[in-house]
């Protein structure tokens, strides 16, 4: 997958109001994982690809809503990357991600399953990444993103182009899960590996955890 040349533009633009993103390292030379990070803006998925693609060269694939399919249709899923979510058949984008991840890809998922305009906590994590990583044996990259609130496309543009704070980017280092592989995949489990990677978030974008 190659970005279009507006896509790049764009990309360029919002990358100048990008604070240098923190942790870089902890990103994997090559192979396969899942991103976590927190979700507070529309644009969100765009700052992550305005500073981290150009640094790994590689595509990342989201997941994301199914609304958004009405807006990007084939667009998003050709040129962004996008595995919309079926509301009707929740199951088949992790079906997807999967195997983009077998493929060797890198998958994007908001554990909190929506934006969070709360500045003080996050949201109750989803488990779809912790299954993920289970099925896919890959490890698990928590991020924290610190960028300017966006409750609207317009807010969060004018914000994202206009900001009186830079956004930041925290790259944490990778949850090793392999401790969970020989188990079998139940729901304790898989509440036990989302607390532990929204804990690690919440450290990362200093937000507090409260379940």
């Amino acid at each position: 997958m190659k970005y279009p040349w507006f896509i790049k533009l764009a990309l360029a633009v919002l990358k100048r109001n990008l604070e240098p993103i923190e942790g870089l390292e902890n990103l994997p030379p090559k192979g396969n994982y899942i991103l976590t990070p927190n979700h507070q803006s529309y644009l969100d998925p765009i700052f992550l690809w305005a500073g981290i693609v150009p640094y790994i060269k590689r595509i990342i694939y989201s997941l994301a809503k199914q609304e958004l399919s009405w807006k990007f249709g084939k667009f998003g899923t050709n040129y962004l990357g996008m595995i919309y979510i079926d509301l009707k058949d929740k199951a088949k984008c992790l079906d997807t991600a999967l195997e983009y991840l077998k493929r060797g890809e890198i998958v994007c998922i908001f554990p909190e399953g929506t934006r969070n305009y709360d500045r003080k906590n996050l949201l109750k994590g989803k488990t779809g990444a912790a299954r993920l990583a289970l099925m896919a044996k890959v490890p698990v990259i928590p991020l924290g993103i610190v960028s300017p609130p966006g409750k609207g496309v317009f807010e969060a543009l004018k914000n994202a182009l206009f900001p009186k704070n830079k956004a930041r980017i925290i790259i944490g280092r990778p949850l090793n899960l392999e401790k969970y592989y020989p188990s079998e995949i139940t729901k304790e489990t898989l509440e036990n590996i989302t607390r532990e990677i929204m804990l690690s978030i919440g450290q990362l974008c200093q937000k507090n955890y409260p379940f």
